[in-house]
């Protein structure tokens, strides 16, 4: 840590957890950024085990709610004779 220059110092274990310093918390433990895709990205359905699965095409909206964002998706090809669909962001990866 820059703070309190203890960067050799090793996490402290405990019954609870790991402890650090209380400078080093921050940097100890960061969070994720959030998957985003904008409108035209190409994209493709992670959807294991689904209909949906492997299917790709391109992000035509982005949909915002109380339980988060959510995209619509229009396919390349029709998947059981539907032409798109909303999934989350953790549903879909970039192409």
């Amino acid at each position: 840590c820059s703070e309190c220059n203890l960067s050799h110092l090793a996490p402290v274990s405990h019954k609870i957890g790991t402890l650090f310093p209380p400078c080093c918390t921050s940097t100890a433990t960061s969070a994720k950024k959030p998957r985003t895709f904008e409108i035209g990205d190409r994209v493709v359905v992670k959807d294991v085990g689904g209909i949906y699965q492997g299917a790709r095409g391109e992000v035509v909206d982005n949909i915002y709610s109380r339980a988060g964002t959510s995209y619509l998706v229009r396919f390349d090809k029709p998947v059981k004779n539907l032409r798109q669909s909303e999934f989350e962001a953790s549903d879909l990866m970039k192409l």
